[in-house]
């Protein structure tokens, strides 16, 4: 019997082995599942006389623990007192929170208390879920001392049976005592829990109303923004109800603003010192990189920029500025609408600093009067009320603004750079537009229309805002990151070193792609149009269609394509860093690195295939009829393709040919530059590149110059005339590679004298190279100085000669 029969015959062996230990243990399981529940339940038996005094020391131990138990991360008390406090906090928006109070509001300043009441739902559900996760564990502790209570209540029957003594007997009399002291004291602490549970259960129903109240009321405002909700300009001026003057509503909002700080100290306290270190790494940061550019300005300064970057970096404090506000939200996600207004207003000032390094000096004007005006815009949402004088007000920021799209369209083309003419072209085409969407909106605030005009105001000037905001952001972020690049402590990867402008150009795409989605998002929440985008977009996804017992949605397939695209991107990115600058650095035998990269990519993209599946509710247990399917295809139509993939594979771990190896098949000759999926890329030497199916390379007769090692043998052939001496030929033959470093001096080169023909003596000369790439230019140059040195020696080389008989009869 052969070893592949032995083989066979062990493995069906064990397959028949398998299947009856599965069918055994799934017997077993189906026997215990017929057992009733009561089966299953641990029967308590008393401790003999002779164990008790160790089981009660036992038992004291697990009493001192569960005696011990508490709620995770905060003492009941203290969570009491958090909640009592958060109560007596929340008192005065309790009682403002009624339908009347936000009807009296516009939809910013109901969107701040929105926030306020998600904020305390929050903190509500954080204490709940503490507390329940304590009542659990009290409530298994009640479980366990039952039981204990039970054996040892077993256990004092049984030692008064067997007359047991007394020391015994008043040792249980004492645990008994203990066991119950201890069941009480966790009763009393599992009551307690429930009740504090049930109090927020309670304010948790009072704050889902009150979201409830908000949401109503901002869907009525929404409806409300194309109807006229005030009476005419000209009527509302004459209109004496509201008596309210400017100065009330000053210290109206300088409350407010008293209690939006009191109220941002509470909540981040903590996260000041954090975010103020975040300011100073930034700052150290700039000042690093504005050294270094100091110190290389050669590399940065281009007469053909439009600006210099040195000059950017002479502000480190406003790029410092601006870094840290653009990324608040992160420090301060749940900051009072006023804190968050503050930070927007405190942009102002680098963005007015760093305006005169990219802005031409012609369009500066129009930028610092949108500026101002959008400062005016933003105090006046903070003192937002729905009076005839503020009206007033919002007619004139209009006008303000019109001015200012009107300016911006006067700008003469040629006192701006050339690059920048495209975007001035396309900057007033948007002012037109937007001087005939604030005409309507000012027409609207005439006739009484408040609503629409003020989120038409607040949306143009938030997305002039963000615009300027973003467009800087960005030109700093492309100057700091160029200039980052060429460090010393960027180039100490290789990658970084090798592929600098790759990495520059892919990071400035995602860069980019990221600035809009950010810009859309602002735009979009100026314009009170976020929550309605997101809606529709939520129910564009939801759209889904019954195909037999499975349903299919837009977002489950939008949601597999994007899994396999991020699979796909995340494989390239992974690989790049690995080809680049890890596997580099590792001494690994030559292949096994790019075995590694291919493999990790077929695994990288295996699994975001499974996650897409997985995404989209496929169900892996019906892969095998998929597999079945597959393999009827793989029958028909797919057998080169499967054998393309397995060969390569086998050149991946066999290693018969790597990346870098010189071969040669099918009369082509070349280096191979990639071992794909399906395919590989040999390039030839001159300069094409052949893709060979991986099955020829396998199945095929391929000759590889390179496989154990890249040694290479030349061999010249040369024939002299007759009457040359030899052993001269042959010593001018040595003499040629005799000073030449890429020649190896092992193995040793030898030359044959193979006698001679008609016209010449014959010689051939053998030598070896350590790098056969270059095999053709090193055996021309040794030609060239071989037959110069021939011609110095007076040796010729014959020409070669033809009789030609001629026949006189013609």
């Amino acid at each position: 019997m052969t070893y592949k029969n032995i083989r066979h015959h062990i493995f069906f062996l064990l397959f028949i082995f398998s299947i009856f230990n599965w069918n055994t243990s799934y017997s077993q399981t189906e026997k215990e599942a017929e057992q009733p529940l009561e089966g299953k339940t641990e029967e308590l038996t008393a401790v003999p006389v002779i164990e008790i005094p160790q089981k009660v020391e036992e038992a004291y131990t697990v009493l001192k623990e569960l005696e011990a138990l508490k709620i995770p991360a905060t003492p009941l008390e203290e969570l009491d007192k958090q909640f009592q406090k958060l109560l007596k906090e929340n008192e005065s928006l309790k009682k403002e929170s009624t339908p009347e109070f936000f009807n009296s509001l516009p939809i910013k300043k109901i969107e701040d208390y929105e926030k306020k009441w998600d904020s305390f739902l929050s903190n509500l559900l954080d204490y709940k879920t503490t507390l329940e996760s304590g009542a659990e564990e009290l409530s298994k502790a009640q479980d366990k001392l039952q039981d204990y209570r039970t054996i040892w209540d077993l256990t004092y029957d049984n030692a008064k049976k067997e007359k047991a003594p007394k020391a015994i007997i008043n040792r249980l009399n004492e645990l008994d005592r203990d066991i119950k002291n201890v069941d009480k004291s966790i009763f009393n602490t599992l009551n307690s829990i429930l009740k504090l549970r049930d109090q927020i259960s309670s304010e948790e129903i009072s704050a889902k109303e009150k979201l409830s109240i908000i949401v109503d009321v901002k869907t009525n405002k929404k409806s409300m923004l194309f109807s006229l909700d005030s009476p005419p300009i000209w009527e509302a001026l004459t209109d004496v109800k509201d008596t309210t003057t400017f100065a009330q509503r000053w210290d109206i909002a300088v409350e407010n603003m008293n209690n939006s700080f009191q109220e941002f100290y509470e909540l981040y306290s903590s996260q000041f010192p954090i975010y103020g270190l975040f300011f100073i790494i930034v700052l150290v940061f700039v000042i690093y990189l504005n050294r270094f550019a100091k110190a290389n300005s050669d590399e940065f300064i281009d007469d053909q920029n439009e600006f210099n970057p040195l000059n950017l970096l002479k502000k480190p404090l406003s790029i410092s500025i601006l870094i840290t506000l653009f990324f608040e939200g992160l420090f301060f996600p749940l900051a009072p609408r006023f804190i968050t207004e503050f930070f927007n207003i405190l942009l102002i000032i680098p963005l007015l600093t760093l305006f005169p390094v990219f802005v031409a000096k012609v369009s500066r004007g129009p930028l610092y009067f949108v500026t101002s005006i959008f400062l005016f815009q933003r105090i006046l949402e903070l003192l937002s009320t729905n009076s005839a004088n503020q009206r007033v007000v919002v007619i004139a920021l209009i006008l303000l603004t019109i001015i200012a799209m009107i300016w911006i369209i006067l700008i003469p083309e040629s006192k701006v750079p050339d690059k920048r003419r495209s975007a001035l072209k396309l900057i007033k085409l948007i002012s037109k537009s937007l001087i005939a969407v604030l005409s309507l909106t000012l027409l609207a605030n005439f006739i009484g229309s408040t609503l629409l005009s003020r989120l038409v105001l607040n949306g143009v000037m938030s997305t002039i805002y963000i615009s300027l905001i973003i467009t800087i952001a960005y030109q700093v972020f492309v100057v700091l990151f160029t200039i980052l690049l060429k460090t010393k402590l960027a180039n100490l990867f290789l990658t970084v070193k090798n592929q600098h402008r790759v990495i520059l150009v892919t990071i400035l795409k995602v860069a980019k792609l990221v600035a809009y989605i950010i810009w859309l998002f602002y735009v979009l929440k100026g314009f009170e149009l976020y929550d309605t985008f997101k809606i529709l977009l939520v129910d564009f996804f939801e759209t889904s269609w019954e195909v037999g017992e499975t349903s299919i949605s837009v977002g489950s397939i939008i949601l597999f394509f994007l899994a396999i695209w991020v699979a796909v991107k995340l494989s390239r990115f992974i690989r790049f860093f690995l080809d680049g600058d890890i596997l580099p650095r590792i001494s690994l035998p030559r292949g096994v690195p790019a075995a590694i990269s291919l493999m990790v990519n077929y695994t990288i993209i295996t699994l975001g295939f499974i996650f897409a599946l997985l995404a989209v509710g496929f169900d892996l247990s019906k892969f095998a009829i998929v597999a079945g399917a597959l393999g009827v295809g793989i029958g028909f139509g797919l057998q080169n393709i499967v054998n393309n993939f397995i060969s390569g594979l086998i050149l991946l771990f066999e290693r018969p040919i790597q990346v870098g190896d010189i071969i040669s098949i099918h009369n082509l000759i070349g280096v191979v530059k990639r071992i794909g999926i399906r395919s590989s890329i040999i390039e030839s030497f001159d300069g094409s590149e052949e893709i060979v199916p991986n099955a020829d390379l396998i199945s095929g007769r391929v000759t590889n110059w390179t496989l154990s090692n890249k040694n290479k043998r030349i061999e010249i052939k040369i024939g002299v005339e007759f009457g040359a001496d030899p052993e001269q030929v042959m010593e001018l033959m040595r003499y040629s590679i005799a000073n030449r470093e890429d020649v190896l001096k092992e193995p040793p080169s030898y030359i044959l004298f193979e006698g001679h023909d008609e016209r010449t003596l014959n010689f051939t000369f053998r030598f070896w190279i350590p790098n056969s790439i270059e095999w053709l230019f090193i055996r021309s140059e040794v030609l060239l100085y071989i037959n110069k040195l021939l011609k110095d020696a007076g040796i010729k080389i014959p020409y070669p000669q033809m009789d030609v008989h001629l026949d006189s009869a013609t």
